[in-house]
């Protein structure tokens, strides 16, 4: 455990580091309304299920198949064929025994490595297990470590490194990237000027909640920020993470409205979901590499999830259809 004094020192660093990173040129601050002004609308499906849904609050895609999470019959995670369009299995038991988890959840894939991780966001506890034997009712963890000091959301960054976010109050940092034991390595600073000037480290927390996706081939960090309706783009191949896009609307109220909802990476592409007010109209925005625009679609008005086919052909939605009832639905791209 790092001493208050270190924290100090390395939150000076941050800081200077991100004053650094905000100076970066890139193409300014773009509106994202006039985005969803050329968007098109996509009509979608809904797939045929045979389990009953409660309230599935996460999705992933992994070959040919859609893992969500929700609670049915006790049990968290589904998986569901696409080719055969059936589910083929549900397993994890709600708990604290051994192999079971504390909801909520947050699911990520790696599909290189063939597993799947599961956050406890209550506890920090994270745990990778492999698809395979998922597919075989078998709950055998392959790596299990508590992210140190807690955390509310992790990505895989690389086979031996993580990067999550939870409250720093010793620092100004964002997120922190860890080992493969939850040990911090280095914290680092994305936090917009808004975020900053604030004097609290709960309420930087707070309003600095922002979905992140990351693009493993070219070290590209995603940001979609709720409370800012603001989504950024940071090359962290160095040291210190680099500002090299920005979207946001100009003159946005502060008052807090759930925008951005979730951002998602295949390898080509990176997408992020959002709400427009007023009309409540939600929008999937694809973004290159880079964070250059090169679609953006309307979906069903009442989607709150998604992720993408690896060859970026195809959408899949968690939403509600007309009588509120949660569906997982099918959306074609290009």
């Amino acid at each position: 455990m790092y001493t208050r004094m270190r924290f100090i020192i390395r939150s000076l660093i941050i800081g200077s580091a991100w004053l650094l990173a905000s100076c970066t040129p890139s193409e300014g601050p773009l509106n994202l309304q006039d985005i969803t002004k050329d968007s098109r609308a996509v009509a979608g499906h809904a797939l045929p299920i045979q389990v009953i849904l409660a309230h599935p609050y996460q999705i992933q895609y992994m070959n040919g198949c859609l893992l969500w999470v929700d609670r049915t019959k006790n049990k968290l995670l589904t998986i569901y064929d696409l080719h055969k369009r059936q589910v083929v299995t549900q397993v994890i038991n709600q708990g604290k025994g051994p192999n079971e988890v504390l909801p909520p959840l947050q699911l990520q894939v790696d599909s290189l490595a063939g597993t799947v991780g599961l956050l406890q966001r209550r506890t920090g506890q994270y745990v990778e297990l492999r698809f395979s034997d998922l597919l075989c009712d078998s709950i055998v963890p392959v790596r299990q470590f508590s992210f140190d000091g807690g955390a509310d959301r992790c990505l895989k960054l690389s086979s031996d490194s993580y990067l999550f976010t939870y409250i720093f109050p010793d620092t100004v940092a964002s997120a922190c990237i860890s080992d493969t034991t939850g040990k911090p390595l280095r914290w680092i600073n994305t936090f917009p000027s808004e975020i900053l000037e604030l004097q609290k480290p709960d309420d930087r927390y707070i309003k600095g909640q922002s979905p992140m996706a990351y693009h493993a081939k070219r070290k590209t960090l995603c940001l979609a920020y709720s409370s800012l309706d603001k989504v950024q783009f940071y090359d962290l191949s160095g040291h210190t993470p680099m500002l090299i896009r920005e979207y946001s609307i100009p003159g946005l109220d502060q008052e807090y409205t759930p925008h951005a909802q979730q951002t998602v990476s295949t390898e080509n592409h990176i997408y992020v979901l959002r709400t427009e007010y007023p009309g409540k109209k939600r929008y999937i925005i694809q973004f290159d590499c880079e964070g250059g625009v090169r679609d953006c679609i309307e979906v069903g008005p009442e989607t709150y999830r998604f992720c993408v086919t690896p060859d970026d052909t195809k959408i899949y939605t968690l939403e509600q259809d007309s009588a509120a009832m949660p569906v997982v639905a099918e959306y074609r791209l290009r």
